[in-house]
């Protein structure tokens, strides 16, 4: 049926091609709705009737009827045959493909081998969960069925240093071969080798066409020293960026032509466990284009649902930058502060779920129910703040459809014309700046009063005032711990002249700034400096250690983020595990210095 290639080696060169991009070396394509138009390369026309597909990686022209998919388009336009088009498209994807007359290619050879070798570790890890009661306590206590372990081929890596590599041994595979899989690792204080998972819950990761690529592994008690989850790096059949946990059953389990994307592996399992099948995983990262894409084969509406806390709702905005672009309708579902899709469905069941999943709410939606986080609607002030705020937020839409039904929703709720929101977007001109302050009008809102905010206001007011106490300022912080990035050139031009014996201007700092909210908000900033108290040198002191424990806190949120980075090896992680303890210390470290140390 390949011609000379496998099912899935020709799938991995159409996916890797989009037929948009392909199509347009050879016709000038223009969007119209969702398809994309232009004149029929088949035959001579003067009014283009040739459609292509995106959704569908499809096109058809509805003059001479010509029409197939992104292979019989190069095969007939560069006269190619089956094999040739593959290979040629294989080289513009930079995707390596084996000579389908040669019976022993080396690469495709090993390739299949890490399949082998993926699913019997697969399968040595489920008969170890099989064989210890402790771990299947555990899944047990998570609320997680036998049906569903075994429907996940769920897993368990034993605490023994090298019970993975004797298996595979036993199995045939060479160290080498392991070693590729990163599933073993080598160990540096002698010749021997040890597993990468240990005493850890297993969930394999599996394509669309059920072939074992990777691992996900979850500790089943605290720890200080290892991280809670680790993954398999990328290898030779896996890179991360491409796949959806829990795509291979979520495909045949669409409803309402949705997929519902969450952060977990336990999120994917109990939800789809309580009855939500149609629901994928981003692998423990940000989900990036190419998964975006992969939805996009399947549904044409995609649901993020992640986590209630902080690190959740920055994960959605990413997502929504991500997909944008990718001609899907992207939904909103929002959960309780706190709460994941796991501890949701379990605390609150499958209606109360399917309730949450129908109020949905669109990006913009989203968008502004965040902005209004901000405010306090109960005062006139703010409210006319916020409102000018959000009509950036339609300005910036390009459906003119969607953005008349959405601020005429919003008018409403708001109870002002919608006409006067439409003047507001019109009456905005384009923010001319500075080539020092490129900052963006929006930046001023993203000032948000925390203490290390607060704090880094009290030291510039300071600076702006007092040369003497600036000189102290200067040499025990430096400007690189002012943020956002109006604070920190605000801090940067009074550094520069302080060390330069002057007292900073802050009316020649304003004159550089064009945008209103900007001058209006370093004004009312530096008009209240000297206005510190008697005990300025405490003020500061004070000031200085907030500033650099939130940053140092903010580095800490960082290192965390990466460690969910599953291309890291153990080593690796560790080395980001020591570093957040060293951070932790030097909070406790600057929270027991005194006014000595000034």
């Amino acid at each position: 049926m390949g011609r000379g290639y496998t099912e899935e080696q020709i799938q991995q060169v159409v996916e890797a091609n989009n037929i948009i991009d392909v199509i347009s070396q050879y016709v000038t394509l223009k969007k119209s709705g969702s398809q994309h138009m232009g004149r029929c390369p088949f035959h001579n026309e003067k009014t283009p009737s040739f459609s292509v597909s995106a959704e569908k990686q499809l096109y058809h022209c509805f003059g001479c009827g010509a029409g197939g998919n992104l292979i019989t388009f190069v095969m007939d336009m560069e006269n190619l045959s089956f094999i040739d088009t593959i290979k040629h498209l294989a080289q513009r994807a930079n995707v390596y493909l084996p000579d389908p007359s040669a019976e022993n290619d080396a690469e495709s050879i090993k390739r299949e081998r890490q399949y082998k070798l993926h699913k019997d570790a697969a399968l040595y890890f489920h008969k170890m969960l099989i064989k210890n009661l402790p771990a299947q306590r555990y899944l047990f206590s998570r609320g997680i069925q036998e049906e569903t372990i075994k429907g996940f081929a769920l897993g368990y890596s034993t605490a023994e240093f090298d019970g993975l590599y004797k298996f595979l041994v036993d199995k045939g595979y060479a160290p080498q071969e392991m070693i590729e899989s990163g599933l073993v690792l080598k160990s540096n204080r002698n010749n021997g080798y040890y597993d990468r998972f240990r005493s850890r819950i297993m969930f394999p990761i599996v394509t669309v066409t059920g072939r074992v690529i990777g691992f996900g592994g979850r500790l089943t008690e605290k720890s200080d020293k290892y991280p809670k989850y680790l993954n398999s790096p990328e290898n030779t059949i896996f890179t991360k960026g491409s796949h959806l946990y829990g795509l291979n059953i979520a495909k045949n389990n669409i409803e309402g032509g949705k997929i519902i994307a969450v952060e977990g592996y336990m999120d994917v399992i109990s939800l789809h466990q309580a009855g939500v099948k149609n629901v994928v995983a981003s692998l423990g990262t940000a989900l990036t284009k190419g998964q975006g894409r992969l939805i996009k084969r399947y549904v044409d509406e995609v649901v993020l649902c992640y986590d209630g806390d902080e690190a959740g709702q920055r994960a959605m905005v990413r997502g929504i930058q991500v997909l944008e672009g990718l001609d899907l309708t992207i939904k909103v579902l929002r959960l309780p502060l706190g709460e994941d899709p796991d501890d949701f469905i379990k605390k609150e069941g499958l209606e109360a779920f399917k309730e949450a999943l129908d109020k949905a709410v669109t990006t913009v939606e989203y968008r502004l129910d965040k902005l209004a986080e901000n405010y306090d609607l109960n005062k006139t002030d703010q409210k006319i703040r916020f409102i000018k705020e959000a009509s950036n937020i339609f300005k910036n839409m390009t459906d003119e459809i969607e953005r008349e039904l959405h601020l005429k929703k919003f008018a409403v709720k708001m109870g002002v014309e919608p006409g006067a929101i439409v003047r507001e977007m019109k009456n905005k001109p384009e923010p001319k700046r500075h080539s020092d302050y490129k900052e963006k009008p929006k930046d001023i809102k993203k000032i948000k009063k925390n203490s290390g905010i607060k704090a880094q206001e009290k030291l510039l007011s300071i600076l702006y005032s007092d040369f003497k106490k600036a000189q102290k300022i200067i040499s025990n912080i430096d400007s690189g711990s002012f943020r956002p990035d109006l604070l920190k050139k605000t801090a940067e031009f009074a550094y520069e002249s302080v060390r330069n014996g002057k007292v900073p201007d802050a009316a020649r700092l304003i004159s550089k700034l064009e945008d209103d909210r900007q001058i209006k908000y370093l004004s009312s900033l530096l008009m209240t400096a000297g206005d510190a108290g008697e005990n300025l040198d405490d003020t500061i002191i004070n000031c200085i250690s907030t500033v650099k424990v939130f940053n140092i806190k903010e580095e800490i949120s960082r290192l965390q983020e990466q460690m969910n980075d599953f291309s890291l090896n153990e080593e690796e992680l560790n080395e980001i595990y020591c570093k957040i303890v060293d951070k932790k210390r030097e909070i406790e470290n600057l929270q027991h210095k005194g006014r000595e140390e000034f």
